[in-house]
């Protein structure tokens, strides 16, 4: 009998526990689902609370949200701009700061009021995370935190042609809270100008067909060796520039459309829906062009110095159009990428962020954050006047030289315009491996003596003369000897088959934004813009269909003058 007593009375002090627990909601609640509430209960390090003042914005059940998730420079503010009718030169555009956290964008026009466009990047606590566990548990708290489960639809955006390991971990998550997804491959237009050089086609119907089904191969074998589960996901191929022309009205990239149609059945919006909007546009553009006059189109830019022509006059903004003109067309229809690579030091994110025009202030300069070894960095190259895409990577060695052969295969080198690499006076033995596997693969190998200004400096207060043409000079034919004799007798098969400069960021930051008074240490600044020019002229070549084009590319324009100077009008 006692012993049914204790039972009894132990039943009823756990029934008054879960009585207590239960009449206090907040002990059970998870601090996950906290976004945008800021719970002082139960958050006592006040992180919700801190993220609410730095701009967590609410997520409205009422109507429809659209959410675009990828790692940086997928395109999700370039794909949500093109679904809202909307260029990056629009003040209500996205992707014109960074983007931290999630943040929604809304359409222009009334009747789209109900649908909210999500850009979500991921959390940058997770990208050098290794453990699967880790990063498995970390996008299930970032899922929860988010409430994507309050989403219509999430749409997962990849660049590479393959997902990385992020993408899979969220698009498991995603995908087994049984939230829609869908996942886009980004950039197919580059993909298909790509396609159309290697093979010498024209981008038809064919080569479309051919492509779509080798992307979608690559694709599938990815997800077949890390999660077969989401093999049942549906797949898109598409471009940003084909989704604003279906939007708007417009034909300018139209032969590059592969799923868009598909896209836009998802989102139900229909073909021309931005049409009104792409007039408006136009005429707000028209009439602000005539009563400010667009100044910044007379000075040259380090690009354009660099070979790449532009014409001046025939920009889409003189003419108050948003389309592009049909004498003004990217360089051989092609993507320009340049890669920075070298040891620690040698001065790579200040090269980069030189060639932009930027401080290592700003907030997306490179060298922002530590990299690890063999990482890759992409950095765009942001200018008004550009009608093609160029891109600035930064490479990072890898930590064994036995791993070079797989950095380079895995980056694809050999497809980039031009290798720059940075030394300190003389190639390491890093520099020279990696050099030499890159050359065998075809790869243009360009050094880059860098920090040169610093040099010539110390040369000038050591001699005791000034800055002047001889002494570069002899600080160049110094360096060159050591360089040849360096490669003589560890590089013997790249002697006379690589360039050298010597130059300097600041004096490319110089360059870039027409400072002459940061040109005094200028070397061989000019000679790099050379090297550039001549393969920008041999892509023209490649493009060239008819032999009268040939002519008229070889030729150059007399009146461009340097980087940094004016260019005086012809009368």
């Amino acid at each position: 009998l006692s012993g049914i007593v204790y039972s009894i009375h132990h039943v009823l002090v756990v029934i008054d526990i879960v009585l207590l627990y239960s009449s206090n909601p907040l002990t059970f609640q998870s601090n996950y689902d906290e976004y945008p509430i800021y719970n002082p209960v139960t958050d006592y390090t006040f992180k919700s609370g801190m993220t609410f003042q730095q701009g967590a914005y609410p997520i409205d059940t009422t109507r429809i949200n659209i959410g675009f998730v990828g790692r940086q420079g997928a395109g999700k503010s370039t794909l949500i701009n093109a679904i809202r009718g909307l260029t990056m030169s629009d003040p209500q555009a996205a992707g014109r700061h960074p983007c931290n956290h999630m943040e929604p964008f809304r359409f222009m026009e009334e009747e789209f009021q109900n649908m909210i466009l999500w850009e979500i990047p991921y959390p940058r606590a997770f990208v050098s995370v290794s453990d699967i566990y880790d990063r498995n548990m970390g996008f299930e708290r970032f899922y929860e935190s988010h409430k994507l489960n309050l989403f219509r639809r999430i749409f997962l955006l990849i660049a590479d042609g393959a997902p990385h390991d992020d993408d899979i971990s969220f698009a498991r998550i995603v995908h087994s809270r049984r939230t829609p997804l869908t996942m886009l491959s980004t950039k197919s237009d580059d993909d298909l100008d790509a396609e159309a050089r290697e093979f010498g086609r024209s981008i038809d119907s064919s080569l479309k067909r051919e492509y779509d089904a080798r992307a979608r191969s690559v694709f599938t074998k990815s997800l077949m060796m890390k999660a077969q589960i989401l093999t049942s996901v549906e797949l898109l191929l598409i471009s940003s520039p084909v989704v604003k022309n279906l939007l708007s009205g417009t034909i300018g990239y139209l032969h590059y459309k592969l799923d868009e149609d598909k896209l836009l059945e998802l989102l139900e919006l229909g073909p021309g829906c931005h049409y009104t909007l792409e007039n408006k546009l136009r005429k707000t553009v028209r009439n602000t062009s005539s009563t400010f006059p667009p100044r910044h189109i007379q000075k040259s830019t380090v690009l354009a110095d660099a070979g790449f022509e532009i014409m001046f006059g025939t920009d889409d903004r003189v003419f108050g159009n948003l389309e592009p003109k049909s004498t003004v067309r990217r360089a051989g229809r092609t993507t320009f990428n340049y890669g920075f690579i070298g040891g620690n030091g040698v001065g790579k994110s200040s090269m980069i962020n030189a060639m932009r025009g930027m401080s290592s202030k700003h907030p997306l300069a490179a060298g922002k954050t530590r990299i690890k070894r063999g990482a890759c960095e992409r950095f765009e190259f942001d200018d008004d006047l550009l009608k093609y895409s160029v891109t600035l990577w930064e490479l990072h060695y890898p930590k064994k030289i036995s791993a070079y052969f797989e950095f380079i295969d895995r980056h694809n080198i050999a497809s980039f315009t031009a290798i720059f690499v940075l030394i300190d006076e003389t190639p390491t033995d890093e520099d020279l491996s990696f050099s030499k596997i890159a050359h065998r693969r075809n790869a243009s190998v360009v050094f880059l003596s860098s920090k040169s200004d610093r040099k010539l400096a110390a040369r000038s207060r050591s001699d005791e003369i000034p800055v002047c043409d001889l002494l570069k000079q002899r600080f160049v034919d110094k360096g060159l000897a050591r360089f040849d004799r360096t490669l003589s007798t560890s590089a013997p098969e790249l002697c006379g088959r690589v360039h050298v400069f010597f130059v300097s960021a600041p004096v490319f930051r110089a360059l870039r934004i027409g400072d002459a008074l940061g040109m005094q240490f200028i070397l061989h600044e000019r000679a790099v813009f050379d090297f550039l020019k001549q393969k920008r002229i041999v892509a023209d070549l490649l493009d060239s269909p008819s032999p009268d084009e040939f002519k008229d590319t070889v030729h150059t324009n007399p009146n461009l003058d340097t980087a940094g100077v004016a260019i005086i009008e012809s009368s």
